[in-house]
């Protein structure tokens, strides 16, 4: 026997796998005002759809977080994150809130605050205020009355990446800095041992740093034009480089020559720093600068008694134990190594069995034969 099933009950439940396969989708709108929120199972878009603020889960896991992501190019290229270190594996219990008092907060379990802005000045007109994602990739809480009136605004902590218009500098009377911190892994967005900022000692250069304290690049200072070890800066032809330093802050910033390209800067898990840029359109993104340029040069990556080289015949490593020392874990050292890549955005597999045993910053570590 057939039963006639009502097209409403297909259009239902094409609706329920599309939700179900994409985690979210837009609700057409730039803005959250005060007492709304947003669920897992809805985005913000920019005004001109060029930037994309929601939840996502990086690679296989199963972690939920709050980001910004370039709208073409989806969770390949993630630029900001909010609760990198307090993720949730819950979406029913998860959304993000504007409060009355102004302030953003990430909620699960309808009371548990897993992130928030934390704004501890109160707003002349908290009723005025809104939370709105901008075609810069800013996220920003502001006066909906008087949109210049910036309280809060997500560039000022950044995560692994730098937009165009960002700040990378620190704020003389704070001392808040703006520092770019990698992810551990393509999988995991918390904090990860390779960090890039400019130098708290008051001159005009900025470092790449292993663990917050081992500096092993410079860009040397900066003379008006480029900074003296980056040479390859007097070639450049499509970026504004500004370095500013007044009584309140110091910072370096970039802009466009051409409004047709679009680039970011990416501290990656792997200890280098690179330019990634794509026109607009479709397309996907390509590296034009890193430092250090040889990985070999980034401390750390291969552990105290390691050497980074080449990729050896009968081998899938590129780092190598010194005489007399071994790897630690062999097959777990060879299939993370096999899938390195320059930037998380190639979006590798890595193996499953590393994932599981191995939930930090990648290491590799060295014992005595």
């Amino acid at each position: 026997m057939c039963v006639k099933t009502k097209p409403c009950f297909w259009l239902f439940v094409l609706l329920w796998l599309f939700v179900y396969h994409r985690t979210c989708f837009s609700i057409g709108a730039d803005t959250i005002l005060a007492s709304q929120s947003l669920s897992v199972s809805q985005t913000l878009l920019s005004q001109n759809r060029i930037f994309e603020l929601g939840f996502f889960r990086p690679g296989t896991s199963h972690n939920i977080y709050l980001g910004i992501w370039h709208r073409n190019f989806g969770n390949n290229a993630i630029v900001w994150v909010a609760n990198r270190e307090s993720p949730s594996n819950n979406p029913a219990s998860l959304k993000l809130e504007l409060l009355s008092d102004g302030n953003l907060v990430l909620l699960k379990n309808v009371t548990k605050t897993v992130w928030s802005t934390a704004l501890a000045s109160s707003m002349p007109n908290t009723t005025k205020a809104e939370a709105v994602i901008l075609d810069d990739g800013y996220f920003v809480i502001r006066d909906g009355s008087n949109p210049s009136t910036i309280y809060w605004q997500s560039f000022d902590y950044p995560t692994d990446t730098w937009l165009p218009g960002a700040k990378l500098g620190i704020n003389k009377h704070t001392g808040q800095v703006q520092r770019l911190i990698s992810w551990k892994n393509s999988e995991d967005p918390a904090p990860g041992m390779f960090s890039v900022g400019i130098d708290p000692n008051g001159s005009s250069q900025f470092f790449i740093e292993w663990n917050r304290s081992h500096r092993y690049w410079s860009s040397g200072r900066w003379n008006g034009q480029i900074f003296s070890l980056v040479p390859e800066m007097r070639f450049n032809y499509l970026f504004n480089y500004s370095y500013v330093s007044n009584e309140n802050e110091r910072y370096f910033t970039y802009s466009f020559y051409n409004t047709s390209i679009i680039s970011r800067f990416v501290i990656g898990a792997q200890g280098q720093i690179q330019q990634l840029f794509s026109v607009k359109g479709p397309w996907g993104w390509f590296p034009s600068w890193a430092q250090p340029n040889d990985k070999g040069g980034v401390y750390g990556l291969c552990g105290g008694f390691g050497v980074y080289g080449v990729l050896h015949e009968n081998s899938s490593s590129y780092c190598e134990c010194l005489k007399g020392f071994k790897p630690l874990v062999q097959n777990e050292w060879s299939s993370v190594l096999k899938s390195e890549v320059d930037s998380r955005t190639a979006q590798v597999n890595r193996s499953t069995a590393w994932k599981k045993k191995r939930n930090r910053s990648t290491a590799w570590f060295c014992l005595r034969s």
